[in-house]
């Protein structure tokens, strides 16, 4: 059985969208896992769509709306809206009771044009969640969000 790497090599990969798909593009990253923890800390930036009759705060309530209907004992800690850069923006922070333990999120959805949302999750345990918060907090000041050019 081949070893894994401690990391792996920065390798792109694409695909063309399905004619009449929708680009719901996930992106990803996890820390090595810490002692003792049971799961890494990851951050996942995707894309979505809002719904034929949806606005930006009724996407967000939507889904503040799941957090709390569909995480077992979900407590939001959190919810401001506010800007990402020159974009509408709302900031959730949750604890949940994954199947590993208490998990802690940072959710950033961004309203970026053209009825798509790009939303930042970044999660940890909620006993270790402090020590990521700089990197995720370094990460979300990075995010870049530009419209496709075809």
């Amino acid at each position: 059985m081949p070893s894994r790497r401690a990391s792996a090599p920065n390798v792109q990969a694409s695909l063309p969208i399905p004619q009449g798909w929708f680009d719901k593009t996930m992106t990803v990253y996890a820390a090595p896992l810490a002692p003792g923890d049971v799961m890494a800390a990851n951050i996942v930036v995707s894309r979505d769509a809002l719904a034929a009759d949806e606005d930006f705060p009724s996407y967000c309530q939507r889904q503040a709306d799941t957090f709390g209907g569909s995480l077992p004992g979900c407590s939001i800690l959190s919810r401001v809206q506010g800007q990402f850069g020159t974009r509408l923006a709302e900031r959730i922070e949750l604890e949940w009771s994954a199947t590993t333990g208490r998990l802690h999120q940072l959710v950033v959805f961004i309203a970026a044009g053209e009825g798509v949302v790009v939303s930042f999750a970044a999660s940890a345990a909620a006993k270790s969640f402090e020590s990521y918060r700089p990197q995720f907090e370094d990460s979300l000041s990075l995010l870049s969000i530009t419209p496709n050019s075809g």
